[in-house]
């Protein structure tokens, strides 16, 4: 147990000194390869002209994820007791399913304090209207008897202003019958009858100015109570309305959190992490994840290098350990609009194996690369399923870019370029007789898809079957021939 968790623990230092010697032995191979060339031997291989599939592809490395994958948490209920929790890992659930319990007795008693006071506020408001309907009863009783009072007392300024009418009139009487007799109005007689007549006068307007006011006030008195008392109590009523709602909505607030203290699965699937126990103190984040197997995705990172080439619905070729030689067919269903992670700060293969004739290429292939080099995240659905996958597994994945069914292809090494930039085979033409030395017939071609170990060819003379040149690599591209071999390759 210790041994496979130690292996475990240093997979990538095993897979690079892997590599190394595995790089170490093809370079050995080839010096002694091209020794043998410088000696005379034969520096060329026969390839043969046939018509296949030609595949070009993006390599990358990927892991099986959950599509339908779920972070359970709520961060309403932060800080606050875990009570319970009633799954492990690897326990299948049903949506809806209890995982954990929230304690909710800190948002019971938040609660019953908010209730609390929302019953003082509206019993303060009722015992204030009642204040104001006895305030209102008084006022009424008040009012009748100043309506009452008011009432006598116009009745009886009414009576006296016919009083002082008539004692006006008396005196308007007397004082005109004085003159009428021969009196003068200069002499004291007269003088005295106007005094009598001035003083009747100003009591009439006096009477009648009493009674303005008191029919004004009866006025008033008849239209009720003051309404300076029912702004007052609108005002009042209105301020309670908007601390009773405000007190509401933090009880239906916590009311939510209660009801989301049972913390369900939102939907079915298995249970990969509990990040929580009970007693804890929740701090807001994921308690566990559910993922569904049902439905397997393969997460995988491009390259920027190739990450333009590939596009949402591209097919895939996907390998694992656990399909052994199974090749399970995928289709791209994102791509990221800017990297998600870089090699920044890892290790730097590129510049490690610079000299022993691995190509950048290779790296991506191997899930190597520049340290600087920013990666993309693809998404790929697998469109086969197999019961021997899990979550987790590593996967080799091939992107196709481009194909071409059925055409004419020879080895990638058959293809030479000539001096003007024109490219042509050579057809490998066998002697007649044992004397005679192998002859080639140079023949133009144009190159269509390049895959791995394929290229497209079209041309004139060129039939299937026919053999053809492969020109010996150099030790780089035959490193690069051997690790495609290793892993999963872009082309048929």
């Amino acid at each position: 147990m210790k041994k496979t968790s130690f292996l475990k623990k240093h997979r990538k230092v095993f897979i690079f000194l892997i590599v190394i010697a595995v790089v170490a032995g093809v370079f050995l191979y080839m010096r002694s390869r091209n020794a043998a060339s410088a000696n005379g031997e034969d520096d060329y291989t026969v390839g043969v002209a046939e018509k296949r599939t030609v595949v070009r592809s993006v390599a990358a490395s990927g892991t099986i994820v959950a599509s339908d994958s779920h972070e359970v948490k709520n961060t309403e209920l932060l800080g606050q007791k875990v009570l319970a929790v009633h799954v492990s890992v690897g326990d299948k659930v049903n949506p809806g399913d209890t995982l954990v319990e929230i304690d909710t007795e800190s948002l019971n008693k938040q609660k019953d304090d908010i209730n609390s006071q929302i019953a003082s506020i509206r019993k303060s408001r009722y015992e204030r209207q009642q204040d104001y309907n006895k305030l209102l009863e008084r006022q009424d009783e008040q009012r009748q008897k100043n309506i009452e009072d008011t009432q006598n007392a116009l009745a009886s300024a009414q009576s006296a202003f016919s009083e002082a009418q008539k004692n006006y009139s008396q005196a308007l009487d007397n004082y005109n019958n004085y003159l009428n007799r021969g009196g003068t109005e200069g002499d004291t007689v007269a003088q005295t009858l106007y005094a009598i007549l001035a003083a009747r006068e100003a009591d009439v307007t006096n009477r009648q100015n009493n009674i303005s006011t008191l029919t004004e006030t009866l006025e008033k008195l008849n239209e009720g109570a003051s309404s300076v008392t029912d702004t007052l109590l609108d005002t009042y009523d209105e301020t309670t309305d908007q601390a009773i709602k405000t007190l509401s909505d933090q009880v239906l607030s916590i009311d939510r959190r209660i009801e989301a203290c049972v913390m369900r699965a939102p939907s079915a699937g298995t249970i990969t992490e509990v990040k929580v126990k009970p007693g804890d103190i929740y701090t807001g984040g994921v308690v566990c994840m559910v993922e569904g197997e049902d439905i397997m995705e393969v997460k995988s990172y491009v390259d920027e290098y190739d990450v333009p080439d590939v596009h949402e619905g591209m097919q895939a070729i996907l390998k694992t350990d656990a399909t052994r030689n199974d090749e399970l067919p995928g289709t791209v269903t994102f791509v990221a609009p800017k990297p998600e992670t870089s090699g920044a700060g890892g290790l730097d293969l590129s510049s490690l194996m610079e000299g022993a004739g691995v190509s950048s290429s290779m790296l991506s292939m191997m899930g190597g690369g520049s340290s600087g080099s920013a990666r993309y995240r693809v998404m790929i659905s697998l469109d086969q399923k197999s019961e021997r996958l899990r979550l987790g597994m590593n996967v080799r994945v091939s992107i196709v870019t481009d194909r071409a069914e059925n055409v004419m292809t020879v080895p990638y090494d058959a293809v030479q370029k000539d001096e003007d930039g024109s490219f042509f085979i050579e057809k490998i033409i066998e002697p007649e007789t044992d004397d005679q030395k192998v002859t080639f017939e140079k023949i133009p071609v144009e190159k269509g898809i390049e895959g791995t170990y394929y290229i497209e060819v079209k041309g004139e003379g060129i039939s299937e079957g026919m053999q053809v040149k492969i020109i010996r690599t150099t030790s780089e591209e035959s490193v690069e021939d051997l690790l495609n071999m290793m892993g999963s390759a872009g082309g048929v």
